[in-house]
């Protein structure tokens, strides 16, 4: 990686950015082979602009995401157009973001505990039961993002480890 004027380049480094995908003919785009894959069943390309942001830079080189530099890029479609998505979707997604080789995975999480409650007791679950059932799927999460760390750290010793970053909210 070299250190360009304004900051660290990602040349050289396989970037998977786990989102809403992204609008791959953006010109920030040129030159960058990608490689897609929609896991939400609404075909690639993004109807929510989150996923397109986070990959991108502008033509000049001005960083508008965390990608600049980079050319070569996973973009995992995780997220729908409403930026919904389900665990399961993430997990088989960064499970195929490792074996692609990606060197950096990039994401951007959140477990919706209150709307899952919500939800819960709006199909007429009591309200103490839908919690314990929202903090049930918290935990399976939390269970689950743990093993796949020690996936991805077992990997290192062989040298196709990643480095795994997440907006979490």
């Amino acid at each position: 990686q070299a250190k360009p004027a304004g900051g660290w380049s990602g040349e050289g480094v396989k970037v998977a950015v786990l989102d809403t995908g992204i609008a791959s003919a953006h010109e920030a785009f040129t030159g960058v082979k990608l490689v897609e894959q929609d896991f939400t069943h609404e075909g690639n390309g993004d109807q929510n602009g989150h996923g397109t942001h986070i990959a991108a830079e502008d033509g000049a080189g001005v960083r508008i995401g965390v990608a600049r530099g980079v050319r070569d890029a996973l973009i995992g479609k995780v997220l729908d157009r409403d930026g919904a998505g389900e665990s399961e979707t993430m997990f088989r997604a960064l499970q195929w973001a490792m074996e692609q080789g990606a060197n950096v995975i990039s994401m951007s999480l959140g477990f919706d505990f209150p709307g899952i409650v919500a939800a819960r007791v709006k199909q007429m679950w009591p309200p103490d039961l839908a919690t314990s059932a929202a903090l049930d799927g918290y935990r399976a999460n939390l269970r689950m993002f743990d093993a796949l760390m020690a996936v991805a750290r077992a990997r290192a010793v062989f040298g196709g480890g990643s480095v795994i970053v997440a907006a979490a909210g």
